[in-house]
């Protein structure tokens, strides 16, 4: 009967205005206007949709301690997330004790959702039950944490509801990130890297080479977190570390992030490339992170030699404007 039937309810995202209004409520001392202007500048806009996700805005310290780089934007969104999980009372009962532990679970889960192109997880009641258009949870994360602890994960603030039983990772921008740092734990050799990276790459008969555009993002994360990666990457396709990338992570040389940046506007000049292929529209972090102080010679000088293109300018004048040069 029509009194018997299951219904689900969500709530729907906030708007900057409901945003806004949380954050002085909850967060009395933050900024709210100014955070979220931040956040949306440095790719966290999806936490600023729920409160679960306003809440790790105002304990990363954006505006009292901004970040020097973008590695360092989704490392600390980690880190409050592990936070906010070891704080919980209930972790010790559910087997969870190495926090490391956990955040290795994330990244797993996100390397397979990236991978595989399948964005949406769940715990499925049989053990060994393999869902339709979803991945297992419990085949990718166990045994690196028990059932309990992996079904509380699923229940963080890394995580959103998108089904009945289903999460995905949350906010999307931090998928590749998080499978970067998985993948670059595992290789140790350029001749890793190679293997590994061409798993992603194609090559044409008249010798072009790229990356499939659909992991610019987890390549550009992956060419920024391993030293191997990034020889391989900046090879075959120089936009992945220059605009998916950080050029201002510490790790980053100089000399690649030189390369990187110089041969991407080169390719948009002299190939006809694009940036994003098509495929993603870049926003503001992605130009923050492509003009560190470190660059800026190498920015005017590009824009002196390509500025008269129009696809060059726009971005040299993005990267300027993100970065305030």
């Amino acid at each position: 009967s029509e009194s018997e039937r299951l219904r689900l309810f969500s709530m729907l995202p906030l708007d900057p205005r409901q945003a806004a209004s949380y954050l002085n409520g909850a967060h009395a001392t933050v900024a709210a206007a100014e955070l979220l202007r931040i956040a949306a500048e440095r790719g966290l806009a999806g936490f600023t949709a729920s409160p679960g996700g306003l809440d790790i805005l105002a304990r990363i310290d954006l505006l009292s301690s901004p970040p020097e780089s973008l590695t360092e934007v989704f490392q600390r969104v980690v880190n409050a997330v592990q936070q906010l999980y070891a704080a919980d009372p209930r972790r010790e009962t559910d087997g969870a004790s190495d926090m490391d532990a956990v955040v290795r679970a994330a990244e797993r889960l996100a390397s397979a959702s990236l991978v595989c192109r399948l964005p949406s997880i769940e715990l499925p009641e049989d053990k060994l039950a393999l869902p339709e258009k979803a991945l297992s949870a419990r085949l990718i994360a166990t045994p690196t944490l028990t059932e309990r602890a992996l079904a509380r994960l699923l229940n963080s603030q890394l995580f959103i509801d998108v089904g009945s039983y289903q999460v995905k990772v949350y906010p999307d921008e931090l998928v590749p990130f998080l499978a970067a740092r998985r993948l670059a734990g595992l290789v140790q050799s350029p001749e890793q890297a190679h293997r590994l990276v061409q798993n992603f790459a194609w090559t044409a008969a008249t010798g072009e080479q790229g990356i499939y555009r659909q992991y610019l993002p987890l390549m550009g994360w992956l060419s920024t977190l391993n030293s191997h990666c990034r020889r391989e990457i900046l090879e075959r396709e120089p936009q992945a570390l220059a605009f998916f990338g950080d050029l201002r992570h510490h790790e980053v040389p100089l000399d690649a992030a030189v390369t990187a940046l110089t041969q991407s506007i080169r390719r948009l000049v002299e190939q006809g490339d694009r940036l994003g292929r098509g495929y993603f529209t870049l926003t503001s972090e992605n130009f923050w992170q492509a003009g560190p102080v470190r660059l800026r010679t190498t920015l005017a000088a590009l824009f002196d030699e390509y500025g008269h293109h129009h696809w060059a300018r726009e971005a040299l004048l993005d990267i300027a404007a993100a970065s305030r040069c």
